[in-house]
């Protein structure tokens, strides 16, 4: 570790160190023998009729055989929807993600391939150009594309895979549309630009495509969703250079003049691409011009850009990552819920020792998105995986309050009678179970069970706990309900309720009453805020991961700027780290930032980073990245804490009397 060297020999020892392994998981899954053949009879009818069609389409065996593969799809699209184990899972077209890139293999094949298969035909006969010549010139386009596509890691993290192939595609047609002409004015100078530029394009395809196809899929899935879009890659390339043929030797103009039909109709696939904008976001809608976060995504208004500039570049994440997360400053009623479970799902599958956290706010996802079964199924999922869970209180509570959405009362029952009587120590069960139990009109039992958590969380307790309010105010609203008089815990509630209407006038039942039917609005008004009360810990569950700033520990800052001095310049001191983290964090919540976070980085975490993205940890623009892959994973710390909590520095001390002095109002 004394070394700043990023060799080969470190990359095993960094990867290693604290990362857990994890056995591969066999599958015993039937194959789709049935599935395979009918849909390799379709493809060779395909491909034969595309074949014969050169040599003229008006002929009644190319009808015949594509007349064959339709039938054949046709069929393999209802043995795939009828069987349990198929081939491929067609409900997977209902994902943007897998659809696009499904889509930009076929069209990949169609545009590129077909075309610079045919070109070098062209090029021998209409200019004359040997064998070896030709290759030479065609090896600018296939040898850029090569060394693109290996190259294109690096923008993981800068632009979101899923606006990568608009920009492939875009490169390929600027490319190809500056080559028509050149055929018929024998200049191959005239080429050389246009290759090089549809090369660029064409390698960005050839890694864009594939990662985005095995990231919008489940994990169990990736393997699926990379061959569709490879096999509609090979079906559009077959389909490509036939129509290409077929074009440029039906013009009346000669082979180059048809060749410049096919480069023009080639260069038309902009047009299509121009589609993938409106997938840049969840919502499927065009995403809108914004500032600056961090040093290269965009969210927010003016006032967060200047607010941003000012900041170290190493501090602040940016929104993008390997894992493709939402956006932190999503709105929640435009959010993909089935999209966004989907990614956390996938992502606790790559970190196991996260998934506790990450599937939690995946099942809260499924049951935003009505998906219940599914969300009951994560829990089951964490509760019998043999993991050391840290909340399972919290795991079986929200399990139970979602059984009893969908009709399993007797179950839900059971579990909070057993949370109940393992009295956790954790205020979040005892909220969730308390409030399923207000929500189907079981107010006694509700009030019986905040009242326990109470008693056995606050007794004693001179200052509650911010994650204690919502027990003292769910218990005021259930008792104003039930008519009770006020005792002490409903003045203690008074002290933290922190709005301008008291809870008397908030919880009092009759006052929604009151309203009548003359002002929808204020009824509706009161509505929300009672409603806004409830549900609570599920709403931040599914919340956007926040705004991220990493936070090094001294010793694990020690150990960082001693292995890679280049990083000191990053960090002059632990003092000067920790006021330029708070000193941003205020900056931010100054400029109406929302859900701003911490996370708390470790030298062998980082190292296993920089491995996986091939990159040398002394590399300070990889830091942002990193925070970001850790806010995705759920590692991030709310910021500001309460006053009277624990510094998020880990001085010890309180924050009101360490780095909060002065904070800024919750």
């Amino acid at each position: 570790m004394g070394q700043s060297l990023y060799g080969p020999s470190s990359v095993p020892q960094a990867a290693c160190r604290k990362i857990r392994s994890c056995r591969p998981v066999r599958c015993s899954r039937p194959h789709d023998f049935a599935g395979a053949a009918t849909f390799g009879l379709a493809l060779v009818s395909l491909v034969a009729a595309l074949t014969l069609g050169r040599d003229g389409w008006l002929r009644a065996p190319v009808w015949l055989l594509l007349g064959a593969a339709v039938v054949l799809l046709a069929g393999f699209a209802l043995m795939e929807r009828r069987t349990a184990t198929p081939m491929i899972d067609l409900s997977l077209l209902r994902q943007r993600g897998f659809l696009a890139s499904s889509v930009g293999g076929l069209f990949t094949g169609l545009s590129v391939i077909g075309l610079f298969s045919f070109l070098p035909a062209v090029l021998q006969r209409v200019l004359g150009m040997s064998a070896m010549d030709t290759a030479l010139l065609t090896l600018l386009w296939a040898g850029l594309a090569f060394v693109v596509a290996l190259q294109a890691r690096r923008l993981a993290g800068r632009v979101p895979t899923r606006v990568q192939p608009a920009i492939a595609f875009a490169l390929h047609a600027l490319g190809v549309i500056t080559m028509p002409g050149a055929l018929d004015a024998g200049s191959t100078t005239r080429i050389v630009p246009g290759m090089l530029i549809a090369g660029v394009g064409s390698g960005l395809l050839n890694a864009a495509l594939p990662l985005l196809a095995v990231e919008s899929v489940p994990a169990a899935r990736a393997a699926m969703g990379s061959g569709a879009q490879q096999t509609l890659r090979y079906i559009g390339s077959c389909a490509g250079v036939s129509l290409t043929i077929a074009v440029a030797t039906s013009s009346s103009g000669g082979p180059a003049r048809g060749t410049d039909i096919t480069m023009v109709v080639s260069a038309r696939c902009w047009r299509w691409s121009r589609r993938w904008r409106c997938w840049r976001c969840g919502s499927g809608r065009r995403t809108g011009a914004g500032t600056v976060l961090g040093p290269r995504r965009t969210v927010g208004g003016p006032a967060v850009d200047r607010c941003r500039r000012s900041l170290r570049p190493s501090l602040l994440s940016p929104v993008g990552s390997t894992v493709s997360p939402m956006r932190p400053d999503t709105p929640a009623e435009n959010v993909d819920h089935i999209n966004e479970a989907a990614r956390l799902e996938r992502t606790a599958d790559r970190y196991p020792e996260d998934a506790e956290a990450l599937l939690l706010r995946a099942a809260a996802h499924r049951e935003l998105a009505g998906e219940r079964p599914a969300a009951t199924a994560l829990y089951d999922r964490l509760l019998t995986s043999g993991a050391d869970l840290d909340h399972p209180h919290l795991v079986r509570a929200l399990k139970a309050s979602n059984l009893w959405e969908y009709g399993h009362e007797a179950e839900a029952r059971a579990i909070i009678d057993g949370i109940r009587t393992a009295s956790p120590r954790d205020p979040a069960p005892w909220v969730i179970v308390a409030e399923a139990l207000e929500a189907h009109d079981e107010l006694e039992q509700a009030h019986e069970t905040f009242t326990e958590a109470v008693r056995l969380l606050l007794t004693g307790v001179s200052e509650p706990p911010r994650a204690t309010h919502p027990l003292l105010l769910g218990r005021h609203r259930v008792r104003r309900m039930l008519g009770a008089a006020h005792d002490e815990w409903d003045a203690l509630a008074d002290s933290v309720h922190r709005l301008p209407i008291g809870l008397d006038e908030l919880h009092d039942p009759k006052r929604v009453w009151s309203l009548g039917s003359e002002n929808p609005e204020e009824l509706e008004a009161e509505i929300l805020r009672l409603r806004a009360e409830l549900g609570a810990y599920r709403e931040a569950l599914s919340r956007p991961f926040p705004v991220a700033v990493l936070h090094w520990p001294t010793d694990e800052l020690t150990e960082l700027t001693e292995a890679y001095p280049d990083l000191a310049e990053e960090y002059p001191s632990y003092e000067a780290h920790l006021a330029t983290i708070e000193a941003a964090l205020r900056e931010l919540a100054a400029s109406g930032t929302p859900n701003l976070g911490i996370v708390r980085g470790t030298v062998p975490s980082y190292e296993a980073f920089a491995a996986s993205e091939l990159t040398s940890p002394s590399d300070a623009s990889l830091l942002p990245q990193y925070a970001t892959t850790l806010a995705a994973r759920g590692r991030a710390v709310a910021w500001p804490p309460e006053r009277a909590e624990a510094c998020w520095c880990g001085s010890g001390r309180a924050y009101g009397e360490c780095h909060g002095v002065q904070a800024p109002s919750h």
